[in-house]
């Protein structure tokens, strides 16, 4: 139900809402077999994290666990990370993962084909303040002046990155780019929207390609050969 799926984003928001100095970091990361890794982290001083210890906690555990993700609370210094990661074998299970009606994202896609590569210019634009009443709803049972709620989710910023097991970016909008991660840093009240372009190799079409080539020089240099051996054989006589 969608209801359930805005109580785990309830639930995550309110890992920051008592907090103007959280840090959230959202990572996806592509892996050369196609596997995906999606990596949620969240961290809060101590004396914040002691504010919500306790119900909220145990309220977002449980969420989140009826999804099959563990949420992990690790001790950083004077920190509490919250985290979690959810992996996919591949893009396509991602996709079909059940949202309970629920879509907290649009996205647009725009495909090439090229022979040797296909170019996709993304375009993805966050909507969770769409579902800012939902969310704002499902934790009204903490007793969280609504008030607060929502001037915390407008004030809000998360850093959001993406890997690819290769550099095949091409122009996007991204903060700042550290080899193969792109970072984005996102505001929830004013969501701009993610653009990127990515050059996906075809290998059939490269390796087709490379082995045309190499029998073209093959040949190329067979002929040189012949010809040579014919001036000289000319020579002689």
């Amino acid at each position: 139900m969608k209801k359930r799926a805005a109580m785990i984003v309830g639930m995550i928001l309110m890992l920051v809402l008592l907090s103007g100095c959280a840090k959230g970091t959202a990572h996806v990361t592509v892996h050369k077999n196609g596997s995906v890794d999606l990596a949620v982290h969240v961290k809060l001083d101590s004396r914040t994290d002691s504010l919500i210890s306790g119900k909220a906690e145990q309220m977002l555990t449980d969420k989140l666990a009826e999804s099959g993700i563990d949420l992990h609370k690790v001790q950083d210094g004077k920190d509490v990370d919250y985290q979690f990661i959810k992996s996919y074998s591949s893009v396509e299970e991602m996709k079909v993962q059940p949202s309970d009606g629920m879509s907290l994202v649009d996205t647009k896609v725009i495909t090439d084909p090229k022979w040797l590569y296909t170019k996709y210019d993304l375009e993805v634009q966050p909507k969770l303040s769409a579902y800012s009443e939902q969310i704002i709803d499902s934790l009204g049972m903490l007793n969280v002046p609504k008030s607060f709620v929502r001037m915390f989710m407008e004030s809000f910023a998360f850093d959001f990155q993406l890997t690819l097991p290769v550099n095949v970016y091409g122009p996007n909008n991204a903060t700042s780019q550290d080899g193969r991660t792109l970072t984005w840093h996102m505001s929830l009240g004013n969501p701009e929207p993610l653009k990127l372009v990515v050059y996906a190799p075809n290998i059939k079409n490269i390796v087709i390609t490379l082995v045309a080539v190499i029998v073209i020089l093959v040949l190329l240099i067979t002929l040189w050969f012949r010809r040579k051996r014919g001036r000289d054989t000319r020579k002689l006589a």
